[in-house]
């Protein structure tokens, strides 16, 4: 789909498969602080490149704070999670 655009070229393609397992398995409270200190992981590398286009501030800790309760809630149904980061490098054409 990036490349149908036409406005840059793929450079590099790779996939990061991370392991998010939990430390004790029958301790089911920290589910609840898994899921916010990963959110809080993501938004330390994400937060800058979004702030550019949303700003910072309120919006972004609404965002970073539904994403540590939709993990929350998977982290309750997966003790075993994973996530997979895609990395994508890219060359703007002309």
């Amino acid at each position: 789909m990036i490349e149908m655009e036409g406005s840059f070229a793929i450079d590099h393609l790779e996939t990061i498969e991370v392991e998010l397992n939990e430390s004790n398995d029958n301790d089911d409270a920290n589910d609840d602080t898994r899921g916010q200190q990963v959110a809080k992981s993501f938004r330390v590398v994400i937060e800058p490149m979004l702030s550019e286009h949303f700003g910072s501030g309120g919006i972004m800790d609404d965002l970073f704070y539904r994403y540590g309760e939709q993990l929350r809630e998977y982290f309750t149904h997966n003790k075993k999670a994973k996530l997979i980061n895609v990395l994508v490098s890219m060359d703007r054409k002309g």
